[in-house]
């Protein structure tokens, strides 16, 4: 299962409260998460909330200005307002368009498990 967790965050809010979270899932690719999620996101942000993106893991990668991107992670990014680097946003990235473990698997690495949850 692949996912993408939704940060959502109030510019004008003076609590200190946990923020809220949205978790998008979907049990097969090509099945609309990162569609939803970017516009979801950027009907929050659009709003006024502050929202976060993390996408940790993508494959199907390509090489633009030399750094392997992934462009489901700059969808994301671009619907979330940028708000953070496009690195931490989607930490891991491998360029053959598999399943993440065989992709990474075929890079010779793997899935490294811990930034799996932000």
């Amino acid at each position: 299962m692949r996912f993408v967790v939704l940060k959502i965050n109030r510019e004008d809010s003076v609590e200190h409260r946990k923020p809220r979270r949205l978790f998008i899932a979907g049990t097969d690719t090509e099945v609309g998460k990162t569609y939803v999620t970017s516009l979801l996101a950027e009907y929050l942000f659009n709003r006024g909330h502050r929202v976060g993106i993390y996408k940790p893991v993508a494959s199907g990668g390509q090489w633009i200005e030399g750094r392997l991107v992934a462009e489901a992670a700059v969808s994301l990014w671009n619907a979330a307002g940028r708000p953070r680097p496009l690195e931490q946003v989607c930490p891991q990235r491998f360029q053959k368009p598999l399943a993440p473990p065989q992709a990474a698997e075929a890079e010779g690495t793997q899935v490294d498990k811990h930034q799996l949850i932000s």
